[in-house]
């Protein structure tokens, strides 16, 4: 059995809906009505009967009864004597009288009657019993009408109900069914460039909508640097196993010697070390991105870390006869000191490998509100307009040849811990001038 769907189903409800509220509308204008003719009948009755007291009299052994006034000649009234034989009227109810009682009956015309009953006793005579009747008619004929408007106006208000609920859930369904259709054809040909369009920005599907949108953008993001860094993965790995493939096969040919076969073991090392330095750093990204680096907060002075990693490097590219002016000052805060050890020598590492030959690096550390603070600039080229914005991207490297001995991951990891730590990693550079990173740990 086929699934109604969400229209159909809202029409129906709406339906429903506007059916109860009609039959408990007219259930309600109902018994208002008949609640207010049972009031208007009783007032009228008591009214008729307190005349009728007042213009009753006795005298020389005869009854006189006034004739009621002309607003109320709709009401009838019977007297009886107090054995309940018949004085003036006639007798519309077979009832017993009980005085002060109110009661609906027919009389002898089958004429649905409302009526009261009531005594007094009159001067020389003595109790004299009232029953005072009012036609019904006018009551009854009011509530059929009713009854026969209502029975032919609720189909045709459930048919316009049915009808309004469902232009109105078709409408309202309508920016989920294009959402639908988005998502269906992103999903068949995966073309993530894809967009739902937003009619009515106020709304709250136009909201969903651009919740998706935003989504969407940044999932065509994600596999756009995906599919990029696959492809530097494959670049950065295809270099240095082509050299260890041709090492090895030089060292197999015929004619190598000892000398030859142990100068291409020590090469094939070399690119293996390097191979692996780039597994173990993908490794590390790896794991930033699924959140599974437990950090191992303690107090750290940043300024300590500094000096330990700027000392090693300055030795490492003295050749390079590069001036340092380094300013450190105490800059305490709560981190983990193994990897933002590794944040600031990739820094380091990466300002001294491209600052030229009597080229000069600034370094310090200081303490401020905003937390400790680590900065390092070295004036040379610096970086092109709008590079800093991709400088910490997977595999990008500002020197386009890519003979820096780096493979691009040192920034990035960089950039990972800095987030890892909620702490502010950013990039200034002037071209031809300078490049500074500045790293502020909360």
């Amino acid at each position: 059995m086929r699934k109604l769907s969400i229209t159909m189903k809202l029409t129906l409800w709406y339906g429903i809906f506007m059916l109860l509220s009609i039959v408990l509308t007219w259930y309600v204008f109902k018994r208002t009505a008949t609640v207010a003719a049972e009031r208007y009948y009783r007032d009228e009755l008591a009214q008729a009967v307190s005349l009728a007291i007042e213009n009753a009299s006795y005298s020389d052994g005869y009854l006189e009864f006034e004739e009621m006034p002309d607003a109320m000649e709709h009401v009838h009234l019977s007297y009886f004597a107090e054995d309940g034989a018949l004085l003036y009227g006639h007798i519309c109810s077979e009832e017993v009288h009980a005085p002060g009682k109110y009661f609906m009956d027919y009389d002898e015309h089958e004429r649905h009657r409302y009526i009261y009953d009531e005594a007094f006793e009159l001067e020389g005579y003595g109790f004299i019993l009232i029953r005072a009747s009012i036609s019904m008619q006018d009551a009854e004929s009011i509530r059929d009408l009713l009854s026969a408007s209502i029975l032919f106006i609720i189909p045709a208000l459930l048919l316009v109900s049915l009808a309004g609920g469902f232009i109105l859930s078709r409408r309202a369904m309508h920016p989920i069914k294009r959402i639908t259709e988005t998502a269906q054809n992103i999903a068949v040909g995966a073309d993530l460039e894809k967009r739902i369009s937003i009619s009515h920005p106020s709304d709250e599907l136009s909201e969903l909508s651009s919740v998706i949108n935003g989504m969407l953008s940044r999932l065509e993001r994600a596999f756009a640097r995906e599919k990029r860094f696959t492809g530097d993965v494959s670049h950065e790995l295809r270099t240095p196993v082509a050299a260890v493939l041709s090492l090895s096969e030089g060292a197999l040919m015929e004619g190598a010697n000892d000398a030859d076969k142990t100068l291409a073991l020590w090469k094939i090392r070399e690119k293996s070390l390097e191979m692996s330095r780039m597994i173990k750093n993908l490794l590390l990204l790896a794991r930033m991105d699924a959140g599974k680096c437990d950090l191992q907060r303690e107090k750290t002075d940043l300024s300590e870390i500094a000096e330990a990693v700027f000392s090693e490097a300055h030795e490492r590219f003295k050749d390079k006869e590069i001036a340092a002016y380094v300013n450190l000052e105490p800059a305490e805060c709560r981190c983990d000191p193994m990897l933002t050890a590794l944040l600031i020598m990739n820094l380091t590492e990466n300002a001294f490998r491209y600052t030229k030959s009597g080229g000069e690096i600034k370094l310090m550390t200081l303490h401020a509100p905003k937390g400790a603070i680590f900065m390092i600039e070295n004036r040379g080229a610096g970086l092109s307009p709008g590079e800093d914005k991709i400088i910490f991207d997977r595999f990008y490297r500002a020197n386009k040849s890519r003979s820096d001995g780096g493979n691009g991951l040192g920034l990035s990891i960089a950039k990972a811990i800095a987030d890892a730590h909620g702490a502010y990693l950013t990039c200034e550079s002037e071209e031809n001038a300078f490049v500074r990173f500045t790293l502020i740990v909360p």
